[in-house]
């Protein structure tokens, strides 16, 4: 065997239906990973810190929403607190500001419950979606007595 037929058997990979020895399955894996995983490694990673970064900023938002409906739960249960403490008074001035303030401050834990809720649900709805574009692409390596091969998943 000339040490071109050497270089050529190494270069050359076929994928047998038959049974392959171990240290051809090691050297099949050494070439898949350098030739194919490690720059694609790279382009995932570039769009996986895009994303993450993406998710923490929705996150925050979700986050934001919730505090917002939460708030405005409090607000409006103080102004219906108030509208409901005028029947209770007689005094003609003080019922007239306490009915302005309930009124304005239920109107505005209305305005911040639906605020919220809208926040909440647009940061859900990204954050899953991004999660999704992170993990749509996945590779593997099959190796069984029967076969030998790579499998790339794109899941869109």
């Amino acid at each position: 065997m000339s040490p071109h037929d050497l270089y050529s058997c190494i270069v050359t990979i076929t994928i047998h239906p038959k049974p392959v020895p171990v240290n051809k399955f090691i050297f099949f894996t050494a070439i898949v990973a350098f030739l194919i995983n490690i720059p694609s490694v790279a382009q995932v990673d570039q769009r996986k810190y895009i994303y993450e970064g993406k998710i923490e900023k929705f996150r925050k938002i979700r986050n934001h929403g919730t505090v917002l409906t939460i708030s405005g739960l409090g607000l409006a249960a103080v102004g219906t607190g108030l509208l409901i403490s005028i029947q209770s008074d007689h005094n003609e001035d003080d019922n007239s500001l306490k009915f302005w303030y309930g009124i304005c401050a239920a109107e505005l834990g209305a305005d911040m419950i639906i605020g919220g809720i809208i926040l909440s649900m647009v940061g859900s709805h990204k954050i899953k979606q991004y999660r999704k574009k992170i993990n749509n692409l996945s590779m593997g390596l099959i190796y069984t007595p029967e076969r030998l091969g790579l499998s790339i998943t794109y899941r869109f």
